[in-house]
């Protein structure tokens, strides 16, 4: 049913919202000042209240700014990189692509700490 749908893109808003700052009473109001006023537009776009105004399909979602810059067809083919890599035992992991995969290094003399990440 259609607001069956819109029930999910909310939950994936709210989602993205638990997921950033671990708290699942967290709203939006409280990121504003934390992240881009793109990605703030953008998890509006997914929890508004009224359905009309928020996105009806996964297609309004790629079409959202925050997503301007997104390579769709290099994620459909599986050769994205990601922009930034977690910390995992104090050792950084760098993405070395090739012309068939993506490969996984130790090497981490290119890689600087990110203390800051922005959304």
């Amino acid at each position: 049913s259609k607001q069956g749908f819109y029930s999910d893109i909310y939950s994936f808003g709210k989602t993205l919202i638990f997921l950033i700052t671990h708290n699942e009473q967290s709203t939006v109001k409280f990121l504003k000042s934390r992240i881009s006023n793109s990605f703030y537009n953008f998890l509006n776009f997914t929890i508004c209240r009224d359905i009309d105004k928020r996105a009806a399909s996964t297609q309004d979602l790629k079409n959202h700014s925050w997503f301007d810059n997104f390579d769709w067809n290099k994620f459909y083919k599986k050769r994205m990189i990601p922009p930034e890599l977690p910390l995992y035992k104090q050792e950084f992991m760098q993405y070395r692509t090739t012309e068939d995969s993506i490969k996984f290094s130790n090497d981490v003399s290119n890689r600087k700490q990110k203390k800051n990440y922005s959304f």
